[in-house]
This record gives C-alpha cells, sequence and structure tokens, in this order.
C-alpha cells in the first residue's frame, strides 16, 4: 500500500502558493495598467488630429518645434533605422538651414519637405507610447496607415496585457486536463487490446484521471467568465464581430447596442433605421465622387489604407437633423467570416458542449474505475469484461469529443483559421505526454521501493511507447505544417506565420525537444531498458509539449506581445502541484497493483525475448 510522502505533500503545497502568488501579481498588474477601449480612442484622436494639423500650414516656430520633437522621439531605442531614415535625409540637412535663414514668420506646409505619412505615423505610435506607457511591435508600426490602425494596434496591447493571467490559466490548465484524458486513453487501450504486460502499473493512469473532475471545472468557470466577458480570451464571442449594425447614440458608451436587423426598437420604443451614409457624414473623398458608394468621413483628415492623405470636400448631402438623431450605423467592427460561424461559434452551444466533453469523460472514468475496485474486492472475469466494454465506448467517444474540444477550446482562439488535422495532432501531443507522465511516476514509484515486479521488459515498452508517438507527433506536426505551406491559403497560413515571426525560438525549441531528443535517445535498445535514461527523455517530453501546448495558445490570446515570465512559469507551477497533489493522493487511496487482475501473471513474468 503506498502512502502519499511528506515531501511531495511540501512540494506540492510550496508550488500551488507559488501558483497562487504569481498568478494574483499577474491578475494586479493587468488590472492596474487597465487603459479601457474608449480612454484609446480619444488618446488616439487627440494625437493624430494633433499631428495631422501640423502636418498642414504651421508657423516657422511650430514647424521647429514639430521637427525637434521628431528628432528627440525618431532616435531611441527601438526601429533605429527606420526611424532616422528621414532625419538622417538631405532633406532635412536643408530644410532646417533654409528655415535658420528666415527671419520673419511664415508659414509653409511640411509635405513640401519630405515629412510623409509614415513619418508622422511614427510620431504618432512614439507619443502613444509615451503617454500610455505601451509598446508596439515593428509589424505593428509598419502596418499602421490610419488613425484606426493604431487605435486596434494600442487595443491589441493592452487587451494582450489583460488576457495574460487568464492565458496562463488556460494554458496549463488545458494540458493537465489534457494530459488526465489521455491517460485515461492509455489505460482504455490496455483493455481494448487486451494488453497482459501493463496490468501492474493501471493504477498509475487510474489516478492520473483523477485530475479530470478538477480540470474540467476549472475549464467550465473560464469558459462562463469569458461568456460573460470577464476574459477575452475566445474573441469571437464579441458582440460586434456577429453583428452587422450598431446603434449611433451607443457607440461611446461602455457596452454599444449591436444588431442584425435594418430596423432597431430601443428601450423607450423608438424606431431606428438604418441611415444613409451620405446624410450623417460632413465630408467625401473627392476621388471617390464616381464610385458607387462613395466615401464618407466625419473626420478631417482621411487617410486611406496605403497612408494616403486624401482630398475632402464638403458633404452636400448632409443634414444634420438626421445626423444628430438616433439611428443606426453600419458596424466598423463586423467581421464576416466569424458571424458566419456563429452558427457553431456562440456561446450557449458551446458551453453547452463543453459540458457534455467534461461529463462524458468523468462518468465513463468512474465507471472504469467502479469495475476495477470490484474486481479487486470480489474477483473473477465479470468485472474485466465490463471495463472492456466501457473501455470500447471511452475509445470512441474520446475519438470524437478530444478532436472538436479541441477545435472548441483551442483553434477557435483563432476563429478565422482552420486545419482538418488539429484535432489529431493535439491528441496526439496529449497522449505522448500522458505516456510521458505514466512512465515517470511509474519509474519514480519503482525507485521508492514499488513495484519490484516491474523489469528491463517493462520499461522497454515505456520506452518503445516514448519513441514511436514522439515519431507520430512528429508525423502529424509535419503533415499539417506540409498542407498549409504547399496550400498556401491566407486563412491558413496566417497560423505559422504569426508563430514564425513572433515565436521562432520556442517553436524550433519545441520541435528539437520533442522529435530529435528522444529519438536519438531511445534509438538504442538500452536505453529503452535503462530507467535513468527514461526517466530524463519523459522529463523532456512533459516540458517540450508543455511548450507545445504554449505555442497552441498564445499567439491566438496574446499575439506579438506574449512573455514568458513569472506569471507563465509561476501559474504552470501552481497547476502542476495541483495535479501532483491530486494524483499522489488518489494512488495512496488505494493498492498499487489490482490483485485480481486476469492478466496480473502475465504482467509479473512479462519478458521481451530476441530471436
Amino acid at each position: 500500500m503506498y502512502s502519499i510522502t511528506k515531501n511531495i505533500k511540501r512540494t506540492s503545497f510550496l508550488l500551488i502558493f507559488i501558483g497562487i502568488i504569481c498568478l494574483g501579481f499577474g491578475f494586479f498588474e493587468s488590472l492596474s495598467s487597465h487603459v479601457s477601449d474608449k480612454e484609446i480612442k480619444y488618446k488616439v484622436k487627440e494625437v493624430y488630429k494633433k499631428y495631422n494639423k501640423e502636418k498642414g500650414k504651421t508657423s516657422l516656430e511650430d514647424s521647429l518645434n514639430l521637427y525637434q520633437k521628431m528628432h528627440d522621439n525618431l532616435i531611441f531605442e527601438r526601429d533605429s533605422i527606420m526611424r532616422t531614415n528621414f532625419v538622417n535625409s538631405e532633406g532635412y540637412s536643408n530644410w532646417l538651414t533654409t528655415l535658420t535663414k528666415k527671419k520673419e514668420f511664415i508659414e509653409i506646409k511640411i509635405d513640401e519637405f519630405e515629412l510623409n505619412n509614415s513619418d508622422v505615423m511614427l510620431l504618432i505610435l512614439s507619443e502613444i507610447e509615451k503617454d500610455l506607457n505601451c509598446h508596439f511591435t515593428s509589424a505593428e508600426i509598419e502596418k499602421s496607415k490610419s488613425e484606426e490602425d493604431v487605435y486596434v494596434a494600442t487595443k491589441h496591447y493592452f487587451h494582450a496585457k489583460t488576457q495574460r493571467p487568464w492565458s496562463s490559466i488556460l494554458w496549463s490548465n488545458l494540458f493537465f486536463l489534457m494530459v488526465a484524458v489521455a491517460a485515461g486513453l492509455w489505460w482504455a487501450i490496455q483493455y481494448v487490446a487486451r494488453a497482459g504486460w501493463s496490468a501492474m502499473i493501471l493504477r498509475v493512469p487510474q489516478a492520473i484521471t483523477s485530475y479530470i473532475p478538477y480540470g474540467g471545472g476549472i475549464m467550465l468557470i473560464l469558459i462562463i467568465l469569458a461568456g460573460l466577458h470577464w476574459n477575452h480570451i475566445y474573441h469571437w464571442m464579441d458582440e460586434s464581430l456577429n453583428n452587422k449594425y450598431v446603434v449611433e447614440s451607443s457607440i461611446e458608451k461602455d457596452h454599444p447596442i449591436y444588431t442584425n436587423e435594418e430596423v432597431y426598437i430601443d428601450s423607450s420604443g423608438e424606431e431606428l433605421v438604418l441611415a444613409d451614409e451620405s446624410l450623417i457624414n460632413k465630408y467625401v473623398v473627392e476621388s471617390s465622387l464616381d464610385l458607387d458608394y462613395p466615401i464618407y468621413t466625419n473626420e478631417e483628415v482621411y487617410i486611406d489604407s496605403n497612408g494616403e492623405n486624401l482630398t475632402l470636400i464638403k458633404n452636400l448631402y448632409y443634414d444634420s437633423s438626421v445626423a444628430e438623431s438616433s439611428y443606426l450605423k453600419k458596424n466598423s467592427h463586423y467581421d464576416y467570416i466569424v458571424a458566419n460561424k456563429s452558427i457553431y461559434l456562440n456561446f450557449p452551444f458551446f458551453l453547452l458542449r463543453s459540458i457534455i466533453y467534461i461529463l462524458g469523460w468523468v462518468w465513463m472514468i468512474s465507471l472504469m474505475k467502479k469495475y476495477s475496485y470490484n474486481e479487486d474486492r470480489l474477483g473473477g472475469k465479470k468485472w474485466y469484461q465490463k471495463s472492456f466494454k466501457v473501455s470500447v465506448a471511452f475509445v470512441l467517444f474520446l475519438g470524437l469529443t478530444s478532436t472538436t474540444a479541441a477545435w472548441d477550446w483551442v483553434m477557435s482562439i483563432d476563429p478565422h483559421w482552420f486545419s482538418t488535422l488539429f484535432g489529431w495532432y493535439s491528441l496526439a501531443s496529449f497522449f505522448i505526454t500522458a505516456c510521458a507522465f505514466i512512465a515517470a511516476i511509474t519509474i519514480y514509484l519503482m525507485y521508492k521501493g514499488h513495484f519490484k515486479s516491474l523489469n528491463n521488459s517493462h520499461m522497454h515498452d515505456f520506452g518503445r511507447y516514448l519513441l514511436a508517438f514522439s515519431i507520430f507527433w512528429t508525423y502529424l506536426w509535419f503533415a499539417q505544417y506540409m498542407l498549409i505551406w504547399y496550400a498556401n491559403i491566407p486563412e491558413e497560413v496566417v497560423y505559422y506565420q504569426e508563430r514564425y515571426e513572433f515565436y521562432k525560438p520556442l517553436l524550433l525549441m519545441t520541435l528539437a525537444i520533442n522529435f530529435l531528443a528522444p529519438f536519438f535517445l531511445l534509438m538504442d535498445r538500452s536505453a529503452k531498458r535503462s530507467k535513468g535514461t527514461l526517466l530524463f527523455v519523459a522529463i523532456l517530453i512533459i516540458i517540450g509539449h508543455a511548450f507545445d501546448v504554449f505555442i497552441m495558445v498564445m499567439p491566438g490570446t496574446m499575439h506579438s506581445h506574449w512573455h514568458f515570465g513569472y506569471v507563465e512559469i509561476g501559474t504552470f507551477l501552481g497547476f502542476l502541484g495541483f495535479f501532483i497533489l491530486v494524483v499522489f493522493t488518489s494512488l495512496s487511496k488505494r493498492q498499487l497493483v489490482q490483485k485480481n487482475h486476469p492478466m496480473l501473471g502475465e504482467s509479473k513474468h512479462h519478458e521481451i525475448l530476441i530471436h
């Protein structure tokens, strides 16, 4: 009979304590530095108008101040080549010389001296970084061509910052939850295959599955909080992406009113209709007048997607009585792709599916445990046959739900992206990690004097599992990557593009740990039969696939503003401590060996012969 040791309890509680502290600091940091979307929009508009006003006509004194500001802002730590490009140009030097020779108060057009929109954007982004204490990546700077681009980039930064602790919880809990589910699959496969070699160690995967109710409960809480908009991990839940129209008078409020209907009845009973753009906007882009759909705006400056400042003229159709009334207007945040997936990706159905997954797994695992315990108490083949039948059902149920759970909990983080291989790829990742945990815990218990009948042949089988499924995982990784690369479809390529651009070191390290290390370390037969080598490789695989899940989750929630610091490490260690406590507590409740298992004799005398 195994008893959980004080050292394991102390270590588990210490890790849990570290996790709580780090996660607490993560939430405090994200909340204390939070800036609302309304504040961001106001600040961007303020800075944008300021610099675009300076970009027009200005005095000698203002112009000198502007260029001094440009000189101060452009030469600093990041993107030095891009930022100093204008300051080091001949046009800048000639312009300063010309200005200093003039004594009188003059008006000039800065555009004449090569201050283009990209230079103004650098100034705008620099000032926003300074005032809001945020950070833009080179890619965001390069893509910022308009006020909307700057607003989106700034909003993404602060959204990512607030999502950091939530993303860490999702990553850590998802990893251990799905490892526990995959351990149940490993256990069920032993019954379905009527395997004899593993009969002595079935209590280990049984114990690992004890985490499923806890991990499942945490997952459901996370999903419910996402539905309540406490977190924004699944941004397809955002109302603005699924509705074509918005009530104009509610746009500046904390919770704008969205609808897909062209007629909306407000709380006072007033009927709001979709307004004609030509009646509610003061200006029109001159070059668009001959188009079927002219471009209207209420802003005094209009920058197109190419960064060009387009000429505006007064809109003669503007009607102030209509513009100042309540009406519906087109929602600029509407996402056609997300909206068309709303039949499947909607909160009630999403939550219902998650409940079905978790309750189904818990129920079937509890039946398998019940029959296993009855077999210990009562003996006979009856309970073994019942375990076999439930195991078959569990394998079939998990084959379906593990795929759809991967779609829901992981793939929907990037709702534009899809891959038909992702479900199998993620299951392979969790299954090889479960094999590694089973091997590591078994070897640890052997070192502590348990499982005395286990021999090198059992270790050899563990080694074959780790090597074979590491190769299988790599095959699926390459198959998914190769198909996406070859097809070169934008909606698919974006997945690897973002990961290769911002997560390249982790991506390459994951491949090295999860494939190259097991492949070379376990290729030799003697290595597979060595407890020390197996334990080392198992730990490597656990670490490598933890990073694999990190790369699945973080790019969709944190984008380019990811971290791997105290919040992520501390949260993972906290969940690891809780996982260890649950597993070893479960192990201590029953005998380590199922004494009445029909295959026990075969397991004790297991030997792999070489002919």
